[in-house]
């Protein structure tokens, strides 16, 4: 469809054809799309279909590219009109794209808009894009309470630029850290204590002429200046049971972020050969300790596994007349920022018959969003 008549309008006009269609209309979907076209001189065009128009950052500055008209979303209307827009993308300039979902960000009845987004893509003009686009991101976040109401796709990209040999290369020496701190405890006896941990970073990129940074799904904090965390722990034990607490607090100067709260409950139960074991956690979303391993899910928040969760497990271990063994685990917990719910569990029996043979059996159950399957 492309290759016969690339021209946006009759694109879009072609694609609302194909979603009017009965069958899909009945179903009620409908899209909205931004289509553009950019020749190797920089001239370009594009159309909107209910989409947020582009925003162009150039060496001296940012703006929305304003449209000349923007037709409705397609699979709404039999017939339509989309206008479209022509611009020049000049050598250096980055277009950036975004869905809906980054300026629906709501305060009250407040949106973020667009405006808000030309001014954070503005004010951040010493960072490289990527790092822009994240803060911009961040922003957005922030502005709506901490979440967003709707899927966030951003794309940006210097149309006219040549593309690199390699999709990415690791570097040596690139950044050296800085890093200090210390731990404080006393011992009321060997199963009860209470302590105060704390430490700082800094990294600094040894790199010249070039202003680099962390990506945001480092497990080190981006922005510069000092990260790190503080926090306390104690311990209590009495006969079969032991008590654990810790709670720390990050510290770091990300845009929108700068630290967040991270705690975590643990308890055991230990008699003959058995223990069971019962956690809880939270990580706030800006939550972010790069040398911190607490108890946390697989699943990545930005680089950390400790970070935007709130979370339970379950764990048992024993042997039961010396000839089963047993390992179970239950884990159910939310990423509160995709209001998502995933749980994984397991089973694990070992049976001990003699030298030659000992069978074993091993069953496990995961689901990584337990309200889109129906289980919630």
């Amino acid at each position: 469809m492309v290759a016969v008549d690339p021209d946006p309008e009759r694109v879009l006009s072609a694609l609302n054809a194909q979603m009017s269609r009965a069958e899909l209309r009945s179903e009620g979907l409908f899209a909205t799309v931004i289509y553009a076209l950019v020749d190797p001189d920089g001239a370009a065009i594009f159309a909107c279909a209910g989409h947020p128009p582009p925003v162009l950052l150039t060496a001296t500055g940012c703006h929305m590219i304003e449209p000349d008209g923007v037709g409705p979303v397609l699979g709404v209307m039999d017939e339509a009109t989309w206008p479209t827009t022509w611009f020049t993308l000049r050598p250096g300039s980055t277009l950036v794209l975004f869905t809906d979902g980054l300026i629906e960000a709501r305060a009250g009845e407040e949106l973020f808009g667009v405006e808000r987004v030309v001014e954070a893509l503005a004010e951040e003009r010493a960072s490289a894009v990527e790092m822009r686009l994240v803060r911009t991101m961040a922003r957005s976040r922030r502005f709506g309470g901490g979440a967003l109401r709707d899927d966030v796709v951003v794309t940006r990209d210097d149309l006219l630029a040549p593309t690199s040999e390699y999709s990415f290369s690791t570097l040596n020496n690139v950044y050296a850290e800085a890093l200090g701190g210390g731990n404080v405890s006393y011992f009321f006896s060997r199963r009860a204590h209470v302590g105060v941990t704390g430490y700082a970073a800094h990294a600094r990129f040894l790199t010249e002429g070039i202003d680099l940074d962390f990506q945001e799904w480092s497990t080190r904090p981006f922005g510069g200046g000092v990260y790190g965390a503080v926090g306390a722990d104690a311990a209590f034990g009495r006969g079969m049971w032991d008590f654990f607490l810790e709670v720390a607090h990050s510290f770091d100067q990300q845009a929108g972020g700068g630290g967040g709260l991270g705690a975590i409950a643990r308890t055991t139960l230990t008699w003959d050969r058995q223990e069971l074991e019962l956690s809880a956690r939270y990580y706030d979303e800006d939550f972010s300790n790069p040398y911190g391993r607490p108890i946390a899910a697989s699943d990545e928040q930005s680089g950390n596994r400790a970070r935007d969760e709130v979370g339970g497990r379950v764990r048992y271990t024993g042997s039961i007349a010396n000839t089963l063994n047993l390992r179970a685990s239950a884990d159910l917990w939310s990423q509160p920022s995709v209001q998502q719910v995933k749980l994984l569990t397991f089973v694990r029996a070992d049976l001990t018959l003699g030298d030659v043979v000992n069978p074993g059996l091993w069953f496990q159950y995961q689901n990584k969003d337990l309200q889109r399957g129906g289980h919630l």
